[in-house]
């Protein structure tokens, strides 16, 4: 490749990742979508999982179902409401619980 192949290659680069910013920029500024404030009927200290979803996760307590089937049922356990907000995944076997 010759010097001058190289340096058009790379303009070309450059160009194309100053184009790609730019747009990002512009559709973060314009963006057509307004933030919409928080229902106070949210809170941030309770889920708002349905009780259809609670599952009983023996020795840590109540827990979310994210899925199950005959044998093995995976369920979630969160902190609502904490900084640092953390999951804990549990795979539960149905047989053993």
């Amino acid at each position: 490749m010759t010097r001058r192949r190289a340096r058009l290659v790379a303009l070309g680069l450059l160009t194309a990742m100053v184009v790609l910013i730019a747009s990002y920029l512009f559709l973060v500024i314009a963006s057509p979508y307004a933030s919409k404030p928080v229902p106070p009927s949210c809170s941030t200290s309770v889920s708002h999982i349905p009780a259809t979803a609670l599952y009983d996760i023996q020795g840590v307590g109540s827990g979310v179902l994210l899925t199950q089937d005959s044998t093995t049922a995976v369920a979630i356990t969160a902190n609502y409401g904490q900084t640092p907000f953390t999951v804990d995944a549990y795979v539960v076997s149905k047989n053993r619980r």
